[in-house]
């Protein structure tokens, strides 16, 4: 994805995605949901967000999403050169507010499910 598509993209999903680094939620990283090189590029991501982001909050968030966004496109090479469509991210976000901002399983299964329509790719049940 293009570096001006992120800076479209990051303050979209950073306000859907605010509320997860809760301290509640901190107790649980992510890191048990990703793989060690992961977990490394999200470390390496963080004191350049911080800087852009002014808060440690919102740098956190913004890596969070950077990587999610990664590993989901690792996940599914075919789509790494097709076009986002952003509206239909942005509508999805919307609707599962409250699964983003739950869990971290919840949001990794309403992240994934946002990306999956985001990419034309049918629904799955979950």
């Amino acid at each position: 994805m293009p570096v001006r598509a992120w800076g479209l993209l990051i303050p979209l999903l950073l306000i859907f995605v605010g509320p997860i680094c809760g301290q509640e939620q901190r107790q649980q990283e992510p890191a048990h949901f990703w793989t060690e090189a992961e977990e490394k590029e999200y470390q390496a991501c963080l004191p350049h967000s911080i800087e852009v982001w002014k808060s440690q909050t919102a740098g956190e968030n913004s890596c969070l999403v950077e990587e999610e966004h990664r590993r989901w496109l690792r996940n599914h090479p075919k789509l790494a050169g097709k076009e986002e469509m952003k509206g239909v991210m942005h509508d999805c976000l919307k609707q599962n507010t409250g699964k983003i901002n739950g869990t971290w399983q919840e949001f990794r299964v309403a992240f994934d499910g946002c990306m999956a329509k985001a990419y034309g790719l049918p629904a799955h049940k979950n």
